[in-house]
């Protein structure tokens, strides 16, 4: 039971990265290795590109839309 609740909380991870990159285009957020280090990790969550894209994520997509960035990638 644990091993098949730890593959689908992967899949679910999967699928939510997957979104999260074609919400906002890998021009704006740039992709990270899964092997990255702590290191790179972090320098990664506090580039200026990532913090921009985690500000949008409860802001509506576009004017007059009543879809926020989050709606989009769920």
């Amino acid at each position: 039971m644990l091993e098949k609740h730890r593959s689908l909380r992967g899949t679910l991870t999967s699928k939510i990265k997957e979104s999260v990159f074609a919400v906002f285009g890998e021009n704006i957020l740039l992709p990270i290795n899964t092997k990255a280090s702590a290191l790179e990790n972090s320098q990664w969550k506090s580039s200026k590109n990532v913090r921009r894209c985690y500000t949008y994520l409860f802001q509506l997509m576009a004017k007059g839309s009543n879809i926020s960035y989050m709606a989009r990638i769920i």
